[in-house]
């Protein structure tokens, strides 16, 4: 059931059709909350994707509260995921 949660909030985040900037905050928020769990996180990093597509928003996005929730995303998926991350 976790693969399908972390999928759907992938197609979100990685949909071109979806690049609304309160659409990506919730669902980076909700990756965010999912990476706390070991299962998910594993999930999320193994997600073709998913993780440059968080750090492209981190670095793109005129948003300051979705950047917020981008860093965070990042943050606690670690060490791969913070990788190329910067500031």
């Amino acid at each position: 059931p976790m693969q399908g949660g972390v999928a759907i909030l992938s197609e979100v985040v990685l949909g071109k059709h979806h690049n609304e900037e309160t659409t990506h905050r919730f669902a980076l928020s909700a990756l965010w909350n999912l990476a706390f769990s070991e299962k998910s996180k594993q999930v999320i990093i193994g997600t073709p994707g998913l993780v440059d597509a968080i750090r492209t928003i981190l670095h793109t996005s005129e948003s300051p509260k979705t950047r917020e929730v981008a860093k965070g995303a990042l943050w606690t998926l670690g060490g791969l995921a913070m990788g190329a991350c910067g500031g």
